[in-house]
């Protein structure tokens, strides 16, 4: 009994370490995205690029890890993830241009194995925990993004060694968060030694992709998506609109990064119970959409409208990840899953600030984006409603109903 519950929580660790590799080299470079900019002289459009990188990546090679996983294993497309971000912070952390984008996309393409592959990796060892370790790691995920945001800045300042220092220091500091990982799951890599069972058992995407309820999981956690990163993307915009300091809108959009780490705890006790999951995705959604209406109609609240909006965002993306586990039978569904709706959500995600942006850019105004977005997260309340019912993936009965669970 005492050894099963210390692997657990050896394994337990390991998936929080992974996720601690999942925010903080994307977000955390953006803090030094002016230095890098002079350094290399990197143009606007270049610049550009660079940021919208990571996501493309997380979209295009989400699917990739189907392939991996039904020919080397879960363990050991994770742990594929885990090397190629690592290659990839020391690839960008050696100056030039080439080099900083070569090492950006492997980053992105080692985020994008390691997300499809933790909900599957939840699945395969906790089946009976998923929302709870689902909210744990999301929370270190925050966690993460917090640290390299927070220590990229003062290493870049303060700190050389052997005569390498500033930004390209700073970037390679991300190598301590990626050893504790790569060293915990090495040690796992036999837990794929029944991959000829996998691979009978492994499932595509085209199959996953008939079914009802994966598209239910896929079309949430695209809204999801596509709702977080507009306004991560464009809110401090929106706040200097309103009338607010650059300063300012700067620390809201730090709080509301910060308010998402407060669903993780708040639901981690209600997740183990038998609340029914419907009504916390539509909680969530709501509690942004009258965040929203609050920025219209009071904005001089916008901290509280920021809270507001940081904690419903992120309980829905806890929400949205759980599910990917909750609605499949085995890990192999779980990862083909994972799959297609990291693909679909990211291409969301890539495409949302764009439009979004554009319209902006055509005079539509600050209002007319909040009120476009009411509409979405009308859409992406209705999406929650239908995906926190309790079903499953039935992938051999498609002339019929999903599954109930």
């Amino acid at each position: 009994m005492n050894k099963k519950l210390n692997s657990n929580v050896l394994i337990s660790v390991s998936i929080f370490a992974v996720a601690m590799l999942m925010r903080g080299p994307v977000t955390g470079a953006a803090t030094l995205i002016d230095d890098i900019i002079s350094s290399l002289s990197l143009s606007a459009s270049q610049a550009g690029f660079l940021t919208s990188l990571p996501l493309l990546a997380f979209a295009f090679f989400s699917p990739i890890a189907v392939y991996f996983s039904s020919r080397i294993g879960i363990v050991s497309t994770l742990f594929l993830g885990i090397c190629t971000i690592t290659l990839g912070i020391i690839v960008r952390s050696l100056g030039g241009i080439d080099l900083l984008f070569l090492g950006t996309l492997l980053i992105g393409i080692g985020i994008a194995l390691s997300n499809v592959m933790l909900p599957s990796i939840v699945k395969k060892y906790f089946p009976e925990k998923v929302s709870e370790l689902t909210s744990l790691y999301v929370l270190f995920i925050s966690i993460g993004g917090a640290v390299c945001s927070s220590v990229y800045i003062p290493i870049s300042q303060d700190v050389s060694i052997l005569g390498l220092s500033g930004w390209k220091l700073a970037l390679l500091s991300t190598l301590i968060l990626a050893i504790i990982p790569l060293i915990l799951w090495s040690i796992r890599l036999n837990d794929d030694k029944d991959i000829s069972k996998n691979k009978s058992e492994s499932v595509g995407l085209v199959t996953m992709a008939q079914s009802w309820v994966a598209w239910e999981v896929t079309l949430f956690l695209a809204f999801t998506s596509l709702v977080n990163y507009t306004f991560i993307t464009w809110l401090p915009s929106i706040l200097v609109d309103m009338g607010y300091s650059p300063e300012y809108s700067g620390f809201l959009h730090g709080g509301l990064q910060l308010a998402g780490v407060l669903p993780s705890l708040i639901l981690l006790p209600i997740l183990s119970g038998k609340f029914d999951k419907r009504y916390i995705c539509i909680m969530s959604t709501l509690l942004v959409l009258a965040s929203i209406v609050g920025f219209l109609l009071l904005p001089s609240l916008s901290l509280v409208w920021v809270i507001a909006m940081g904690v419903g965002n992120s309980g829905a993306f806890i929400m949205a990840l759980s599910f990917i586990g909750l609605r499949t039978n085995t890990p192999q569904e779980t990862v083909a899953l994972s799959s297609l709706a990291q693909f679909v959500g990211y291409l969301f995600a890539a495409i949302g600030p764009v439009i979004f942006g554009g319209f902006l850019e055509q005079g539509g105004g600050w209002k007319n984006i909040l009120q476009l977005m009411i509409v979405a997260c009308l859409i992406w309340t209705f999406l929650g409603a239908i995906a926190g019912k309790k079903s499953k993936v039935s992938l051999y009965k498609l002339s019929g109903n999903e599954r109930e669970s």
